[in-house]
């Protein structure tokens, strides 16, 4: 197997366990793990509208709808009347939908009991490969056609 190869599994193994740990900590709060990434992108994007949170999620804003209204129905997102465009309708996280998220992800969450345990990288490690990940990012993210910096 060639470097090439090899990165691409490795990222790909990476990707499938990391999934794995968010699935364990959604079902631990009682959601779905893409319930429980939408959640997360309110939080970091508070007040988008379904057409932009579908889009930043990369579905169909009919997918979205139904993951919208099921998080409405359990009382974790709430739905408003924009500011600027009264026509249109902004969702944002409730109080619960907050807690879950803090449960999911926070210090007793799978993923992160497993990244700060007693096996952790170093912080050395953890330096190097946080450089070496945007490295990639970097490569992957470059237009066709424009130069490299």
């Amino acid at each position: 197997m060639d470097d090439i190869t090899e990165i691409i599994a490795s990222f790909r193994e990476l990707k499938r366990a990391y999934y794995r740990l968010v699935q364990l900590d959604a079902e631990a709060v009682g959601v779905t793990t893409l319930q429980l990434m939408v959640m997360r992108k309110l939080s970091q994007h508070e007040s988008l509208t379904l057409s932009e949170l579908a889009e930043g999620m990369q579905l169909t804003p009919s997918t979205m709808s139904g993951v919208v209204d099921r998080l409405a129905k359990a009382g974790l997102i709430e739905r408003d009347r924009s500011t600027q465009d009264r026509r249109a309708l902004v969702l944002h996280l409730t109080e619960a939908g907050r807690g879950k998220l803090e449960i999911a992800f926070g210090p007793q969450s799978t993923i992160y009991r497993r990244l700060t345990g007693e096996n952790r990288l170093s912080e050395q490690d953890t330096q190097e490969l946080l450089r070496l990940h945007q490295a990639y990012i970097k490569l992957l993210t470059i237009e066709e056609g424009e130069p490299e910096q």
